[in-house]
């Protein structure tokens, strides 16, 4: 009994460390994942994994995504471990040559519910910015881009990338500690 015992905790073990799914009714998405600097919003929502609640798309190139009001958002759900992130950032004052008085915010999670951020802006000009090689945790299984206070103008995004993270083996053995399989899975 005790030897059953150890083979389902092992079990049990390996499968929480190797899989980190989130269930939800949005289809995680696979990575690694980039979308072209002419994606707008509509190529976000076709790749699986993506809910947002954003305003019409710019015409620019790279920073199609309009973040146009308070609480509008981007989120994506992945499938399994990232390693880095990348992406495109404008604002688009109302006049001037900088957006200010904004809060937008880029952060990560492993559940959906509690963010970490990962990058924030309290102003940005009116220039592409591009933002690559932000470090995300391997836990990371949703990353949402949010614009939490509007200032002088809207906020443009676009060309989003995330590298996949390393694959992780994880071995299991039967109760006489023979070997009966091995995952890989991105952890």
């Amino acid at each position: 009994m005790i030897n059953k015992l150890k083979f389902f905790a092992t079990m049990l073990t390996c499968i929480l460390l190797s899989i980190n799914q989130v269930w939800s009714a949005v289809t995680p998405l696979t990575l690694p994942k980039t979308w072209a600097s002419s994606d707008g919003s509509s190529a976000y929502i076709a790749s699986v994994g993506c809910s947002k609640s954003v305003g019409s798309d710019y015409s620019t190139d790279g920073v199609k995504l309009k973040f146009n009001s308070n609480s509008t958002y981007l989120i994506i759900q992945l499938a399994g471990a990232p390693d880095k992130l990348g992406y495109k950032i404008k604002g688009n004052p109302s006049s001037g040559s900088s957006l200010t008085g904004i809060s937008f915010i880029v952060d990560e999670s492993s559940d959906g519910s509690t963010y970490t951020t990962v990058k924030s802006y309290s102003s940005l000009s009116n220039s592409i910015t591009t933002e690559s090689n932000l470090q995300l945790l391997s836990s990371t299984r949703f990353i949402r881009f949010r614009y939490v206070t509007k200032g002088n103008g809207n906020v443009g995004l676009g060309t989003v990338s995330i590298s996949a993270g390393s694959s992780k083996t994880c071995v299991l053995f039967n109760h006489t500690f023979r070997l009966t399989t091995v995952y890989h899975s991105v952890v």
